[in-house]
Parts: C-alpha cells; structure tokens; sequence
C-alpha cells in the first residue's frame, strides 16, 4: 500500500492537515496524524518548543518547523498559503488537542478554502469530546462557548446570555481564573456542574458537584486546564407582551419604578434602560407619543 494511502485520497499535494494531538497522554498520538507529521514538509506549530520535545519524544521526524501563534497567525498564515500554493503539504498543530477549536487556526483555513487548497483534517484529542463522553448532565445539544470573558461583569452577562440555548453549555477555563469563574455562576446555574480537571494527565479529575462545593473542593487544587459543563436552564424570559402584563400587574400595587426593575429584569433580556422606558411608558400612557 502506497504510505500516503493512510492520509487522504488521492496522494495529497499541497494540502493543509488539521491534525490533532495527545491533550496530556503522549500515547493517545493516532497512527494516521503520527504518519502525516512525519510526511509533510512543514509542521506550523502554536509553540515550537513544546512541539519539538514532543516529536523528539515520539521519534517523529519533522522536516521543517514554522511558529504559528496567536500574535503572528494572520502574517504566518499569508506566508503558509504561499507555500501550500507551490504544492508544499504543510500540518497546523495547537500545543495540545484540535486546532481552531479554541487554539489558533481560523485566518489560515479561510484562506486556505479562499484559494482552493486541499485541507484535511485529522481528528483525535478534544478535550471537549473527552469531556462531554464522561459528563452525567443529560440532554442531547450542547453548546461550546469557548473560554469565558476575563472580566466578572461581563462574564456575568455572558452566562446570562448562554444559560438557555443548550441542554449543556460547555467552556473551557484556565487555573487562575477557575475559581471567578464559577462565583460568578452560581446565581444563574442552580444544578450540579461537571469538571474535567486535567483530562487525559496524571492527575485527571472528573468533578460532579454543586457549585459552592466546586469552589470548595477547588479551593487549593485550582491547577491544570479545566473543561466546565453546566446544564443549560430554562428558558424563563418573557416575550413583550407577557412582559407588560408583569409590568402592570407591578403598577397596580403601587410599587417604584425602581422596584419593578429588580423584580423583572431577569425575566427579560432587555437592557435596563429599555426596561425602565417601558415601565415609564405603562405608568403613563398619556404621555407617550402618539
């Protein structure tokens, strides 16, 4: 069987491998990426450094390596399409899992698609996959949000927003932020949350717990590379016209604007200066435009 066979068909030139690899256990490589790596002419690497201790560490011969990065990846990725164009096979490799997911990758694949290239992806490794396939939150959808915002208040919002989409809302969360994270999550998600802490490692734990036990537990052990699922909640947001009947119900009792505020605000996604309009405008009527 001709080696290339076990690639893509037909024998790949000029073509883009998305390869995936070992996300903590180095033998988790699968043949067919370990056999592209070894066959391309230029592995694009996030870290090189990481990348040559791992092909030296699985005899993995590679013939050219390239950074590619997320402060250089839309000039490293003109320079890659230039040499995909002169028929070179070139491999994107994250540090660890799949790339694109949340690693780098996205301007090189546009342009690649742009300019006709081949691409191939060779899957393996996620840490969301491996994630989902050990988590006890039922449901079928899910929906992958990535890291979540650095800053509490936006974060906050950001859960808000997300809460309802999905049976289970998947993110991805780094050791010094782990702990925020789930503070600023325990008033929207009331359920148990699933971790994965260190997925594939040595010290891989699976987590199942309410949130302020998560805290707790994490408390001290806030280490290694987290994937989060919350089970997606209900979606108990008013359309307009339920809306107003809330609000007028509120006005009947004679309560402050700024009272029915905080009554009703999470039961809508308008913004509080829309609310506020709308509780102005149902309180009087009369002096609104006609």
């Amino acid at each position: 069987m001709n080696k290339d066979q076990n690639l893509h068909y037909p024998k790949p030139t000029g073509t883009l491998f998305i390869v995936a690899l070992p996300i903590g256990n180095n033998q988790d490589l699968l043949p067919r990426a370990r056999h592209a790596l070894g066959l391309v002419d230029i592995v694009a690497a996030e870290d090189t450094r990481i990348f040559k201790s791992f092909a030296l560490e699985l005899s993995i011969p590679i013939k050219k390596l390239v950074s590619h990065h997320n402060h250089n990846e839309k000039d490293s990725a003109q320079e890659l399409i230039q040499e995909l164009l002169k028929g070179k096979n070139i491999a994107l490799v994250s540090d660890a899992g799949t790339p694109n997911i949340s690693d780098p990758g996205f301007p090189l694949l546009k342009l690649a698609y742009e300019n006709n290239i081949p691409v191939c992806g060779i899957p393996g490794p996620s840490a969301l996959t491996l994630a989902l396939s050990i988590c006890p939150i039922g449901g079928v959808s899910h929906f992958f949000a990535g890291f979540a915002p650095t800053k509490s208040q936006e974060r906050k919002k950001f859960f808000k927003e997300k809460a309802t989409v999905a049976d289970k809302i998947v993110f991805f969360e780094s050791p010094h932020r782990i702990l925020e994270h789930l503070q600023d999550a325990q008033d929207i998600f009331k359920e148990k949350v699933f971790i994965l802490r260190e997925g594939t490692k040595k010290f891989e734990e699976s987590l199942y717990l309410e949130i302020p036990e998560m805290i707790k537990h994490l408390q001290d052990k806030a280490k290694g590379e987290f994937v989060v699922i919350y089970p997606g909640q209900k979606n108990t947001l008013l359309n307009l016209e339920d809306l107003k009947k809330e609000i007028q119900n509120l006005i009947a009792e004679n309560l402050k604007p700024s009272d029915i505020l905080k009554k009703i605000q999470d039961l809508t996604d308008l913004t509080r200066r829309e609310i506020y309009d709308l509780i102005t405008k149902l309180k009087h009527p009369g002096d609104s435009d006609s």
